[in-house]
């Protein structure tokens, strides 16, 4: 076979592989414009949530403001959130133990149990005060073998 006959195939594969080329370079800036518009987002929504009072930490820690009379279990504290005076803990945990030994310090701080349900494992109680109502589920953590999983709502009171 002539080579001037290998020329052309070749000639017609590369301009092929060019514009193949084109396109996903085309693709990968549509796919930069899309994730900088999604990121634009995120920032206007969260500084929509902190203008509307809803604040969100992964720090470890209680929220601002939590109440001193509402025990946290010993655990992780890997979510919290304050919004117009209520509040939010997620709590991990390495025993079911530690979320019930934190209930029966609510009761004896005067908490009455206005609420208890349970099935396969999974936990939700409504102790209030005068001043607080919280909400308490857990039950195992399924992302851990082990251990345990509490989520804490807390609001004021209604009179």
């Amino acid at each position: 076979m002539s080579p001037r006959y290998l020329v052309l195939p070749a000639t017609v594969a590369v301009a092929f592989a060019l514009a193949g080329c084109g396109q996903v370079s085309a693709l990968v800036q549509q796919g930069a414009a899309v994730a900088s518009q999604a990121a634009g987002v995120a920032s206007a929504a969260a500084s929509a949530a902190a203008d509307a009072g809803v604040n969100v930490s992964t720090s470890g820690s209680l929220p601002s403001g939590w109440p001193s009379d509402i025990p946290a279990p010993e655990g992780t504290i890997t979510t919290s959130v304050s919004v117009n005076g209520g509040y939010s803990i997620i709590v991990q945990t390495s025993s079911e133990a530690a979320i019930t030994s934190a209930v029966d310090k609510l009761k004896s701080a005067g908490y009455s149990l206005d609420g208890d349900f349970s099935s396969d494992g999974n936990h939700v109680q409504h102790l209030a005060s005068s001043q607080w109502s919280v909400v308490i589920t857990w039950g195992p953590d399924p992302s851990t073998s082990g251990a345990f999983v509490a989520n804490y709502v807390v609001a004021k009171a209604s009179s």
